[in-house]
């Protein structure tokens, strides 16, 4: 009878300290909450701790700084154009028109040391492009638009590239319609210096880079590309972790910047497609 007594009472013990498998500790939603609000303040202090906008305004009253205002009013006119496929008369017309008329303004508020030069390259060609089984390449009549901000040395070129045409589905922000601001704005930056840089800079906003590469393979036929010795492309393609990136035959200059620029990067999202 003890026994049995003895054995009732470790039962109801283990009952006792027994849980329900739906039961949740109160802790936890505090846990959760916490870790919540942790992580909206971290970003809050993140993204407030970016460089502060520089207004129009700001940049007219001095002409060192970069007005991202500016940049953005440029790209929102550009990506209002719609889709800008090789061929349609969004890129053929009005996307040069836009940008020919920002490198105009810059022409106009430059300062009378600077001296930009605008072309528009039209053309037709060929080439081999070895993707996957290779086929060749045939274009006619595209285009590009070329601004070059002389250098005080006129023997050799940095050359800057972006490209405005998109795919078919896109309006194309981020590909590649920042960058095209982005470059207009440093052209405007550095046409009101005082003093001429040493080399030139070729701007060259390439209207078929989407077909792939018409644009690039046209540009290599003006004179210009024969002086240019520094070649960026700036672009999305479309990775979180890479900031720069080159040929195996000219990485010298992503391993110059490593551990030194590279180590100060912040990359955030400016535009989405």
């Amino acid at each position: 009878m003890t026994e049995n007594s003895n054995m009732q009472s470790d039962l109801q013990k283990d009952k006792k300290f027994q849980r329900d498998p739906h039961f949740i500790s109160w802790q936890w939603p505090i846990v959760v909450l916490a870790a919540g609000c942790l992580l909206y303040y971290l970003i809050h202090i993140s993204d407030h701790s970016l460089p502060k906008e520089v207004t129009i305004h700001e940049a007219i009253e001095n002409t060192n700084l970069f007005s991202s205002e500016r940049s953005r009013n440029t790209l929102r006119k550009l990506t209002k154009l719609g889709p800008r496929l090789a061929g349609s008369i969004q890129n053929e017309v009005h996307a040069p028109a836009l940008i020919e008329h920002e490198v105009q303004e810059a022409q106009s508020n430059a300062h009378s040391s600077q001296s930009i030069l605008l072309q528009r390259q039209k053309g037709s060609g060929a080439y081999f492009l070895g993707f996957k089984l290779g086929f060749t390449n045939i274009y006619d009549n595209i285009q590009n638009v070329l601004a070059l901000l002389e250098g005080s040395d006129g023997n050799h070129s940095i050359l800057i590239n972006c490209h405005y045409d998109t795919v078919a589905a896109s309006e194309g922000a981020s590909d590649d319609g920042i960058t095209c601001a982005v470059m207009l704005e440093l052209l405007r930056v550095l046409s009101m210096q005082t003093l001429r840089l040493k080399h030139n800079v070729i701007f060259l906003f390439n209207g078929a880079e989407e077909t792939p590469l018409q644009g690039a393979h046209m540009f290599l036929k003006h004179e210009w590309a024969k002086k240019a010795r520094i070649h960026v492309t700036v672009g999305a393609a479309g990775s979180a972790d890479v900031n720069f990136s080159s040929a195996d035959a000219c990485d010298r200059f992503v391993r110059r910047f490593h551990g030194r620029l590279v180590a100060a990067c912040r990359l955030s999202v400016t535009v989405s497609n």
